[in-house]
């Protein structure tokens, strides 16, 4: 009899602690994170463990990586992980939840470098995703191509997404020393040059008269346009450099050019927009 209650009472115990073992087990499992989430001490990742899910290239290590960035660890770790978590975002299709995530970073982060790495790689992935500018500009010239005469420029504005500051629009007069320059025999057609262009003596042979440079408020999908007034001072070829600058957010704004092409004649003159 006392032999049974010895068995009995190793049989009990040993069911206790295989039942406590089930438990912690269960406890752990349910505390651990899933798959794709910090799976490690914030802070203690290394850069080879960057380099590895760089390398591997999953997306369930996005939210390792967001871990690891907004952690308390080594800057120069932190600054790597965000350029594998651009990587690795363009590379699996995650690019729209990452866009926000590394605009948070480059808002709130205090480390220069880390926020700095925000910045570029959040243009870069906005690259790498194939986003464009969401304004438009357009450019028309009007008046006779001949030396001492005005033309008009008028550039018009369009933004599809709500604009945080009135557009910048503007446009600048610049020469074309040592280049190779030919124009068609009609306003309008196209010119070619060889090599590049040049900002010394910018108002040679034309100049844009003041105000060159304006600010209108911009509205979705309602266009705005702004004549600039140029004055051709005498024949010979120049170029006028016209731009729009529309900005939605801290990070996000549109820098929009175009060039006017001028030969301007003694008698008259061609142009071509590019």
């Amino acid at each position: 009899m006392i032999m049974m209650d010895k068995k009995m009472t190793i049989i009990l115990v040993v069911a206790a602690v295989v039942a406590i073992a089930a438990l912690v087990f269960v406890m752990n499992w349910a505390q651990a994170p899933p798959s794709g989430e910090q799976q490690f001490p914030s802070g203690q990742a290394t850069t080879e463990d960057i380099t590895q899910m760089r390398m591997d290239a999953n997306s369930s290590s996005l939210a390792m990586l967001e871990g690891i960035i907004a952690g308390p660890g080594d800057n120069y770790t932190r600054e790597r992980a965000v350029i594998a978590y651009a990587d690795i975002a363009l590379r699996t299709g995650n690019g729209e939840d990452a866009l926000n995530f590394l605009k948070g970073v480059a808002y709130n982060e205090q480390n220069d470098e880390v926020r700095t790495s925000a910045y570029t790689n959040y243009y870069w992935l906005k690259e790498g995703m194939g986003k464009g500018a969401q304004s438009e500009m357009g450019v028309e010239v009007s008046g006779d191509l001949m030396a001492g005469n005005n033309i008009t420029i008028l550039v018009t504005a369009l933004t599809s997404r709500e604009a945080t500051d009135p557009a910048k629009i503007s446009c600048g007069a610049q020469s074309l020393e040592n280049q190779s320059f030919s124009s068609g025999s009609q306003p309008g057609e196209s010119v070619t040059l060889g090599g590049s262009t040049s900002g010394r003596g910018a108002f040679a042979h034309a100049q844009v008269l003041s105000p060159d440079m304006l600010r209108r408020d911009l509205s979705v999908g309602v266009s705005v346009s702004v004549p600039f007034t140029v004055n051709l001072k005498e024949s010979g070829q120049t170029l006028v450099k016209c731009r729009v600058e529309v900005r939605h957010d801290r990070l996000d704004y549109d820098e929009l050019e175009k060039w006017v092409y001028l030969d301007i004649g003694a008698e008259s003159g061609t142009y071509s927009i590019r």
